[in-house]
């Protein structure tokens, strides 16, 4: 959208025209713009639905390549257009995906020049350019992501009671984020530390992971140690810095207690406060071999009462408060997966 808006109001600088304005399909691919992204520079005299609705209108003469002029002589026979304009299709991969309109030609020529022209083709090119490389990008996440989930599931199968439980992590992280007013980029990043916090018990001895009772001395020690384990898998990884805060502090606790580093209050990473109140949650509510998972009240009574003392006594509150939904449709959809691996290992047994 900030792309689109600079280019724009830039353009809108450069040629005599009362607006300026691009369309494009929404994320979702809807092949219409009647629900497409728009960026406006000028006083269009519309509406944004209105605007969306002429785009559509232009959009059923748009050829890739090809400008739509109009002229002073056909102004007024597009719908909401009383303006000569200029409409340059946003071409990607062959299909046309968007407009970029500048209309209501300003002075006494009235009709688009063939500067004009030049102008807007070349602005709709930059466009394109852009949203090939965000595309490009998008895939690139995408991937990063998924072998990010593929690597924590791996984890996480290593005891079948911890089915999900990286992903699930990753949500509640990143809906308590959002519930503390962080921006869309910090959520994405608190996703992501909410799925990596564990990738350190990659390195603990899975017989310590899946031990049905207690765990003595040394076998504790090695737990403590996935915190450490996780940051030093993930340090090379360029701009991370954030995302290793939450691996390496998620076991600290307000009052200075928890590991590795013993750090207390305000000063644990507020990635890590997050993760901690999470994990904790889905930790108590999930069913282990010694023990069967809390009922979500008590759970959530659990986590009041340690505030101020293991958890941020600020972040509780609003942590008890979200909707829990969405968790719950991921539990259910991994406990349904869980049962059908049984299923598969029973019969091939």
């Amino acid at each position: 959208e900030h792309f689109l808006e600079v280019t724009c109001r830039e353009l809108r600088q450069q040629l005599p025209y009362a607006w300026v304005a691009a369309v494009v399909q929404d994320e979702q691919g809807d092949p219409t713009l009647r629900r497409g992204r728009v960026a406006l520079a000028g006083d269009a005299d519309r509406t944004m639905p209105e605007l969306r609705a002429l785009a559509q209108a232009l959009l059923l003469r748009a050829q890739p390549g090809r400008p739509i002029i109009i002229d002073s002589e056909l102004a007024g026979s597009e719908p909401s257009l009383n303006d000569s304009a200029i409409a340059q299709p946003i071409v990607r991969d062959g299909r046309v995906i968007g407009l970029l309109i500048a209309a209501g030609k300003q002075g006494t020529d009235q009709d688009a020049s063939s500067v004009d022209i030049k102008l807007v083709t070349a602005a709709a090119s930059h466009i394109e350019i852009f949203l090939e490389n965000a595309g490009l990008y998008e895939d690139l996440n995408a991937m990063f992501l998924g072998t990010l989930e593929s690597l924590t599931a791996s984890i996480d199968a290593k005891d079948k009671y911890t089915c999900g439980h990286s992903r699930r992590v990753a949500l509640l992280t990143k809906q308590l984020a959002a519930a503390s007013g962080c921006d869309a980029n910090t959520l994405h990043r608190m996703h992501i530390a909410g799925l990596v916090h564990d990738v350190g018990k990659i390195g603990v001895p899975e017989r310590v992971l899946v031990k049905p009772g207690d765990l003595d001395a040394e076998e504790f020690d090695w737990i403590r140690r996935h915190p450490e384990i996780g940051h030093r898998i993930l340090r090379d990884i360029p701009h991370f810095d954030d995302v290793l805060a939450g691996v390496r502090h998620h076991h600290e606790r307000w009052d200075g207690q928890g590991y590795p580093a013993g750090t207390a209050g305000a000063d644990i990473p507020l990635v890590a406060r997050m993760i901690a109140i999470a994990d904790a949650f889905d930790a108590m509510t999930s069913s282990r071999t010694y023990r069967e998972g809390m009922s979500r009240e008590t759970v959530l009574a659990e986590l009041q009462r340690c505030a101020g003392t293991q958890f941020d006594p600020t972040l509780v509150p609003i942590f008890v408060s979200l909707d829990f939904t969405e968790y719950d449709r991921m539990v259910a959809e991994h406990t349904t997966a869980e049962q059908q691996a049984v299923v598969v290992q029973e019969r091939a047994a």
